[in-house]
């Protein structure tokens, strides 16, 4: 029914609500492609009005470092925060969007233009109201089912990029279609508030944000590109003397039940490795009051080896190849956020690939 659904409203989707037909002859209401209805949504001006995580009681270096970091072009806190508000937008004004699109993705961020992410900078230091336009990339269709030719062309690079993570397609944001923001559209008035000061709300405010729906979504709507994790390709390191033959994922690929065998050392070194150079970092070291700490769980969607990704264009597509030469892990990854003693109430969930390096 989905796959049904999806090819009826590939070409057009037929408004909601339709003006009556009064007499015989008049000419039908003319059908909005699903296009025209987001370009329509996005011409509405988007008010957050709400709580917010900077806390101005940090030093101005906290601050002013965190900002940076929270409005680069990366995957970060502000440009998720936009992309949801963005979502959030979309399906008020076209309810039925997620039903005839059930693997509709989005993308969106802070104008790729200097002076607005400059000013956004300088009035989210001076707690400061501030008007700005974002630019947005979507895709209608699962990116399994979107040839790399097709994505390409949406992201130039030179020179073109043929292996590694979608989201590493140049272009101020990722997407099949895209629409920038201008004077008339795409814009967010941002009013910021307090401080969410109670840990609980705050700590749960956060993981609901990051955990929402409107990540990029990719390979059945099982890869999210969220927080915590970096943009470009992840390995975990081990040593030689654990793995001689190098043969950790052909060891879980040959039986999945040793991944417990090894769950320890792998997340041990996902911390080690994988989190010393993301964003969690610069949570940490620059607003240690939004969370301290966290918990990571981790468990085994999937093991390919070298020769798998080869064979598989979807693989190649989703994952890239060039980057696994060992073979690639697909992990469940379960992030607790906490604050001393409290703990957000629910996890954010992601499935990430892991190269690996041995040592």
């Amino acid at each position: 029914m989905k796959k049904l659904l999806s090819l009826l409203g590939v070409i057009s989707l037929v408004g909601t609500s339709v003006t009556p037909v009064i007499g015989c002859g008049a000419k039908p209401v003319s059908q909005e492609t699903i296009h025209d209805k987001i370009k329509k949504s996005l011409q509405h001006q988007i008010v957050f009005d709400d709580d917010w995580i900077i806390d101005y009681s940090q030093s101005d270096k906290n601050i002013k470092s965190f900002i940076s970091s929270a409005s680069n072009f990366e995957w970060s806190f502000l440009n998720k925060l936009i992309t949801d508000l963005v979502m959030k937008q979309l399906v008020t004004d076209i309810p039925n969007l997620l039903e005839l699109y059930p693997n509709f993705s989005l993308s969106a961020q802070i104008a790729n233009r200097i002076n607005i992410i400059d000013d956004l900078r300088n009035s989210i230091f001076k707690n400061e109201n501030y008007n700005f336009s974002y630019d947005v990339g979507y895709n209608l269709d699962d990116l399994k089912d979107i040839s790399v030719k097709q994505i390409q062309e949406a992201n130039p690079s030179n020179p073109p990029i043929i292996n590694g993570f979608l989201t590493n397609y140049d272009g101020s944001t990722f997407g099949q279609y895209k629409i920038f923001g201008s004077e008339s559209q795409n814009q967010i008035s941002l009013r910021i508030n307090s401080f969410i000061a109670d840990n609980q709300k705050r700590l749960n405010y956060l993981t609901k944000m990051l955990n929402g729906t409107s990540a990029i979504v990719a390979n059945q709507a099982s890869y999210h590109k969220l927080l915590l994790m970096p943009s470009g390709t992840m390995r975990i390191g081990f040593s030689s003397n654990d793995f001689p033959n190098h043969d950790l994922i052909k060891t879980i690929y040959n039986d999945n039940s040793l991944f417990e065998n090894y769950k320890k050392l792998i997340l041990s070194n996902i911390k080690k490795d994988a989190l010393n150079s993301n964003q969690i970092n610069f949570l940490l070291k620059y607003m240690p009051t939004i969370f301290d700490d966290i918990d990571l769980d981790i468990s085994l969607n999937s093991a390919f080896l070298q020769s798998d990704i080869e064979q598989s264009d979807n693989l190649k597509h989703i994952y890239g190849s060039k980057y696994y030469e060992d073979g690639l892990l697909i992990l469940n990854v379960k992030t607790t956020l906490k604050y001393k003693d409290i703990s957000a109430t629910t996890t954010i969930d992601e499935q990430l690939a892991f190269g690996i390096v041995y040592e």
